[in-house]
């Protein structure tokens, strides 16, 4: 078995991969974060809410619920669309150096639905718990009816 040797154009293509790589897992750490942030912001805001409205509840409640979880929701899409982007500029590059080598190129056919896989994404399904509780209580308060 031969063994593989790097040339110039092989190396510059592996330095786009890695470079690539890097860059998507900022973006995965980020879609955590951005999870984080909006647990954060759901909890505190509501609790403030109730502080400085003397105990008083109504609609703003409910707004600020689906307001909060969508608007992150919205963002984690984003970030879930941009990583598949750059998962795809990664096979386009690996594909290059497959090429020259006289290796079969993968097969990259994930680009032709990737917003709907961005939107359908089962770790955005916090958001939909986040709305479908904020829902729930709203009801059981009376603050909402359904």
């Amino acid at each position: 078995m031969s063994t593989y040797e790097r040339s110039l154009p092989d190396e510059l293509n592996w330095n786009q991969i890695n470079q690539l790589h890097n860059a998507t897992s900022v973006l995965s750490k980020q879609s955590f974060e951005i999870k984080k942030i909006c647990l954060t912001l759901e909890i505190a805001s509501l609790t403030l809410m109730a502080k400085f409205s003397n105990n008083t509840l109504d609609y703003s409640f409910f707004i600020a619920g689906l307001i909060i979880p969508f608007t992150f929701y919205i963002l984690d899409v984003m970030t879930y669309f941009y990583q598949d982007r750059l998962r795809e500029k990664m096979i386009i590059e690996e594909n290059k150096i497959r090429v020259r080598n006289d290796q079969d190129e993968k097969i990259n056919d994930k680009n032709k639905f990737r917003f709907y896989r961005s939107i359908k994404n089962s770790s955005h399904l916090i958001y939909l718990v986040l709305i479908i509780i904020d829902t729930i209580v709203c009801y059981k308060l009376n603050i909402i009816c359904i």
